[in-house]
């Protein structure tokens, strides 16, 4: 595997370029990072149209990197790095994070853009060194107007934002639709009206859509014997039980950030006043009391 300090290496004795303000490249790794470089491009065509974008290569895939990677970063005048997940820690990400650094220093935008990652990875991380943007519209219009000013395509600073205002909803919808990295078994826990019950759901399909698993958590009052007062999917919401905060659904399971999901219904929420900890602690203290249960039947 390679470490960080390989891409200054391999990078020191390229000749100087100069920069063309007319071309982003953007790094990936992955099934996700390719759908991630992918809607950043969609996206980018539609607010700095005339920009050119370049491609990384799959330098994990690619034998050749050490050549590749250098000539797709001629001339470039930006880097967008995508990391998802638990890319954070890859020294793959590292040393496209080390090149792109090297090759374009510190006149030019070099910009992670994280999806998934948090905030304690980046500590400890090459890429807390860098002004990386999240999917949040306050990141992106930084990330405009950051591009917009290096860039020299005929327009000004203005136009460039009311293209963006007009199409960073599409992105943001977009990045809801990248598929992350999480392949762990998670854990539902229904939080209903005097009731805490702990859902088996080991086995989620692959990319399954979070509104798919929230409708068979709703199906388990139609199953007998269940005696579960009627309940819809909208009077529930997302507590990450872990963190003890709510946490706002993924719209695909391998997006999931948590293990420990609680599904707290609204009744529920209302009682505690919304104080996330308080209900993350109710919901512990009855799973304890329900671990208990379970040991002393066997």
């Amino acid at each position: 595997m390679p470490e960080v300090h390989l891409a200054f290496i391999l990078f020191a004795n390229l000749e100087q370029m100069t920069p063309d303000p007319e071309r982003i490249f953007i790094a990936w790794l992955d099934k996700c990072g390719s759908a991630l470089s992918d809607a950043l491009s969609k996206w980018i065509g539609r607010v700095l149209p005339g920009v050119q974008v370049a491609f990384a290569p799959d330098v994990r895939a690619d034998s050749h990197w050490q050549t590749t990677l250098p000539l797709a970063l001629h001339n470039a005048g930006a880097a967008l790095v995508c990391v998802v997940g638990e890319q954070a820690s890859s020294p793959w990400v590292h040393l496209q994070l080390g090149a792109c650094f090297r090759a374009l220093g510190t006149g030019k935008p070099v910009v992670p853009v994280l999806l998934d990652v948090p905030e304690s990875f980046l500590s400890t991380s090459p890429l807390g060194m860098f002004q990386a943007v999240r999917p949040s519209k306050e990141d992106f219009r930084r990330l405009v107007r950051d591009l917009s000013r290096s860039f020299t395509n005929g327009d000004n600073e203005g136009s460039v934002l009311r293209r963006f205002e007009a199409t960073c909803d599409d992105l943001l919808y977009d990045l809801d639709s990248v598929p992350g990295t999480s392949t762990h078994d998670f854990q539902i826990v229904l939080v209903l009206p005097n009731r805490v019950l702990p859902v088996p759901n080991s086995a989620p399909f692959n990319d399954e859509e979070w509104t798919s698993v929230v409708s068979r958590m709703t199906a388990i009052q139609s199953l007998p014997d269940m005696g579960l007062e009627k309940f819809e999917s909208v009077d529930l919401e997302c507590l990450d039980l872990a963190r003890e905060e709510w946490m706002r659904a993924p719209r695909l399971v391998s997006r999931l950030m948590t293990r420990n999901i609680a599904l707290v219904h609204r009744t529920v929420t209302s009682q505690y006043q919304r104080e996330a900890k308080a209900i993350a602690k109710y919901v512990k203290h009855r799973l304890m009391k329900y671990e208990g249960l379970a040991k002393r039947s066997i």
